[in-house]
């Protein structure tokens, strides 16, 4: 298992953070997702790096890109 730290600047309110979850949580790979909404962060554990893409392919499809 792996924990990645993403930071998101488009999170601004919880309502953000609940999108963010249901988003992420259908995906193969996919453990876990935590939002930290002040932070704008989000940490997704994951059973592989392998994972990672498709997190980030999703969080930007849902309007929440990551940023680089």
């Amino acid at each position: 298992m792996l924990s990645k730290t993403l930071t998101v600047p488009n999170i601004s309110c919880m309502h953000c953070a609940h999108h963010i979850r249901t988003g992420l949580a259908n995906l193969p790979g996919v453990k876990n997702v935590e939002v930290d909404v002040q932070h704008k962060q989000v940490t997704v554990t994951v059973d592989s790096e392998a994972a990672l893409p498709k997190v980030e392919a999703t969080l930007n499809e849902i309007g929440y890109p990551v940023a680089k």
